[in-house]
């Protein structure tokens, strides 16, 4: 029996979903977030330290590297 056109579909959608979400698996960061803002050097929240591994700026500024690239999100 034949497969229907939209089971490949469907079937290469979640392949390609898979590999993204390997992708970004693996870019994560894996050091421990800064204490101090690599820009301005004011002390990261330990709240927003804690939120995710990887954070080196604090809010305003990562707003500002975010619109200068614009709205690419690197953490």
């Amino acid at each position: 029996m034949e497969t229907c056109i939209s089971d490949k579909a469907t079937k290469t959608e979640l392949e390609h979903i898979a590999q993204i979400l390997a992708q970004r698996e693996a870019n994560k960061p894996t050091f421990e977030s800064f204490e101090y803002c690599e820009e301005c050097g004011e002390e990261i929240p330990e709240k927003r330290r804690q939120f995710s591994k990887g954070i080196t700026r604090c809010v305003d500024c990562q707003s500002i590297v975010d619109i200068k690239n614009k709205g690419v999100i690197r953490r």
